[in-house]
């Protein structure tokens, strides 16, 4: 049996053939590119997303943290009945939000507006809602304190007021602060 060599017989593809398939295949590879570039902005808006979710929950969370005081306008007074102090009711004192915190040796009562708790930002200090802190003893753990005074010391031993500095909150507006701070000063016991 003899084999019958067939010789491949080459079909040129015509120019205009070729054109289209360039076309085809410049078309194909711009889509690719403009297709991975939506995927990195849609990867970029939802890890954007994503943080911004994480500091809107945080903040909430600590909203949710902070207690209302008790409003005496016939005293003239704000209780925290927690601590069993209370401050003259002033403009300041008028939005103030407290947080009571108590476990085993250690209480604290941090201070603040009600338009500072909730609103950091990613560049605040963490502690920025706690404007005012009053412990039982000097040494708060908190650098970015200062003492402001002391008042007479409360059931639970709390007496040493400490502010925190305004430098490194951008949400201390105006003189809020520096009222709140003056507030704090006249604490009473009852």
């Amino acid at each position: 049996m003899v084999k019958k060599h067939h010789k491949n017989k080459h079909v040129p593809i015509l120019k205009k053939e070729r054109v289209v398939l360039w076309s085809v295949i410049a078309v194909l590879a711009l889509s690719q590119l403009i297709s991975g570039w939506f995927l990195v902005q849609l990867w970029n808006n939802e890890r954007e997303s994503s943080k911004n979710d994480l500091y809107t929950f945080i903040n909430d969370t600590e909203k949710e943290r902070y207690k209302y005081p008790v409003i005496s306008i016939a005293e003239n007074r704000v209780y925290i009945p927690e601590a069993r102090v209370y401050l003259p009711l002033t403009e300041a004192t008028r939005d103030l939000r407290y947080d009571y915190f108590q476990t085993g040796k250690t209480t604290r009562l941090s201070l603040s507006a009600q338009s500072f708790v909730g609103a950091q930002i990613q560049k605040d200090d963490h502690a920025c809602d706690k404007t005012i802190v009053i412990t039982q003893s000097r040494d708060y753990s908190e650098a970015t304190y200062s003492e402001i005074g002391e008042i007479k010391p409360t059931k639970d031993g709390l007496r040493y007021v400490t502010a925190h500095n305004k430098g490194t909150c951008s949400i201390y507006l105006g003189t809020a602060q520096e009222e709140l701070i003056e507030s704090a000063k006249l604490i009473n016991l009852y």
